[in-house]
Parts: C-alpha cells; structure tokens; sequence
C-alpha cells in the first residue's frame, strides 16, 4: 500500500514541487489549497489519481487542519512548506503550534513531521557578508522579534522551527521530527501554466533582469539552493525518517554579479541591455557547512548556472506566450527578450 503524504503549501513554488515528485514517486499526496478554485488548478496540473486537495484557511480559523486530517485517516507524514503569512511572532507561533495540536489531537497515526524553516535560523545575517564565517548544521541564529520584522519570512520560518522543537520536546509525540533550511530558493517553478514573477527567489531574478546599461549592480549575496533540489531533499529525508535533526540545505553562493555574469554569457540579445559591473567579482565569502545534506543528496546538485539559465528560459516563454512587457521587440519574425521596464 503506497504511503499518503499530507502537503500543507501544495500550491507554493516549493511545494509544487514536491508534490510534482512524490507524485512521480507512486506516493499518493493531500495538499492544502485555500481556495476550490486553486484545488481544482492544481488537479489540472498533476493530472494524478494519486493526488487530492483540502482547502485550509491557516490563519483567522479555529483548528484549521482537524476536518482535512479526520477526512484522511490513511495520512502518515506531514510536511510543511507553506510560509508564514504574517510576520507577526506571536500569530507565527500560533499556526505551528495549530499544525501541531492539531496532528496529536486528530492525526496520531502521522509517523513523521518535516518543517521548513531557513537557513536564516543558523546565523546572523549579517555575517553573510564574513569571509571568516562558516554556516553549520547546529547552532541558533540570534535574530531578535524587532530583527525578524525587517527580514520578514526569514525570521519567521525560525520562529516556526523553534516552535515545533519547543512543542516536540515537551510533549514527546509518538512521530519523528526534522527540520529542513534551505537558503535561497532559485529555479524554474514547476509549470509554465500560472507562471508567476512575484516569488522571492524569482524577483530577484525579474528585478536584475529589468536593470538598464547604466544601473547599479545589485549588492546581494547568499547562499543558494535550487526548488528541484529541495524538493529531493524533502523526498530523501521522508524516506530515510531522521529523526530529531536538523537539515541545513544549500548548494554554493551568489551574488547579484554572479547572475549578471550568466546571463550575459548565456543570452546575447541581453549583453548590451545589462550592465556589465565586474565580471567575476562579488561573490558573498559565507560557507555553508553542510555536508550532512550533501552526502544525502549525492553530487547531482544543480549549481548556480543551471539554476539561472533554467529560471530565465521559463521567463522568456511565460512573455512569449502571455503578452509583451515594455522593452520586448520583434526581430526577424522571432519575439526576442529584452528586459522590461517593469513586471507587472
């Protein structure tokens, strides 16, 4: 009998994902959705028997989860991908610890739980920029509530995974608990079908590629992991039920120039609307300790060119197909892309 996963976030960049490849894995799979409408688009999508949908309203509703988990008593793994939608801490703790009450009170036959949280709760931020400063699989990041509300989901996500810690070490649950904390998430989305510019990891993609010659090249850098890989590594830690562990994942750095850099190799009809900045400079100087993650992912980890040039593809067809944004021009018959003023 196939193992039923519980999704919660099935409609989000990440999560599609995930379902994507359990899916082609024989795992059957209950993801959550907020409205029939996005249910029903997303069976579109899949196009799977092995797939079926719960609207939860996660925020603003008693035991948002209780009727999806009475309804689906074959559930035995949750996985959370969904991010917070405020970034209020005390509402943040709140929709965890619903999750949570919710799985003892309704669900107790779930043998493992996977919360995303960020790699953001392993350090302070402002030591991306520390060449001396290595990222590992083990301590706390100090940010602070008043810290959190300026980086938004990242400070949130560690306030998650630290309300699922706090509740799995004072109730001691029957199932097993992990933890995974990507960095940035690049990458394609699953499907050119409802492709969207305004993700995290996308815009910042969108936003280089509507610079002009003359703007400034962007001062940002990180660590990055690709959607495709993280979702492999929700697959492989289900699998193998670690338990009590924490999962740092992040496949090399990044930089604003670095992305410049590949998409003026890669794309020529972008190599005079770019500025060019210093082409192999900027990199961020952080490392990710994170060899536990890489043993279990193996050596195929999409790196950071792949990711961009595959992001960037997914962009021109979603204009090509879609409408014309400012900036784009026919030439010889063939749509070329030129970057837009704006994104809309």
């Amino acid at each position: 009998m196939s193992t039923t996963v519980f999704v919660s976030g099935a409609t989000g960049f990440v999560g599609q994902h995930l379902v994507q490849l359990l899916i082609a894995k024989k795992y059957h799979v209950v993801g959550t959705v907020e409205t029939i409408e996005q249910g029903n688009h997303l069976q579109r999508l899949f196009n799977s028997k092995n797939f079926t949908y719960e609207i939860v309203k996660a925020t603003g509703v008693p035991n948002p989860f209780a009727n999806a988990f009475k309804r689906h008593p074959e559930i035995t793994v949750f996985i959370q991908t969904q991010q917070p939608r405020t970034h209020e801490e005390p509402s943040v703790k709140t929709d965890m610890l619903n999750v949570l009450h919710a799985i003892k009170d309704y669900a107790p036959q779930i043998e493992h739980v996977v919360v995303t949280s960020t790699a953001a709760s392993f350090i302070d931020t402002g030591s991306l920029y520390d060449s001396a400063c290595t990222i590992c699989e083990g301590p706390w990041s100090p940010v602070t509530c008043d810290h959190a509300e300026n980086l938004q989901t990242l400070g949130c996500l560690g306030f998650t995974e630290k309300t699922a810690w706090d509740f799995y070490d004072n109730t001691s649950p029957t199932y097993t608990l992990s933890v995974i904390s990507p960095a940035h998430v690049f990458g394609p989305q699953a499907f050119d079908v409802g492709f969207e510019e305004k993700l995290n990891s996308v815009e910042i993609i969108s936003d280089i590629l509507s610079m002009t010659p003359e703007s400034e090249v962007p001062l940002i850098s990180g660590q990055f992991i690709d959607a495709r890989d993280l979702a492999r590594a929700y697959l492989v830690i289900l699998e193998r039920r670690f338990s009590h562990k924490r999962f740092l994942l992040s496949s090399e750095s990044f930089s604003g120039q670095a992305i410049l850099d590949i998409l003026r190799q890669n794309f020529y009809s972008l190599r005079n609307e770019l500025p060019e900045g210093t082409p192999g400079e900027g990199k961020s100087e952080s490392q990710a300790g994170n060899s536990t993650i890489r043993e279990i992912l193996g050596d195929l980890i999409i790196d950071l060119h792949t990711s961009v040039v595959d992001s960037v593809n997914q962009i021109m067809r979603a204009h090509k197909k879609e409408y014309c944004p400012p900036g784009m021009f026919l030439q010889k018959g063939h749509r070329v892309f030129r970057a837009p003023t704006t994104f809309e």
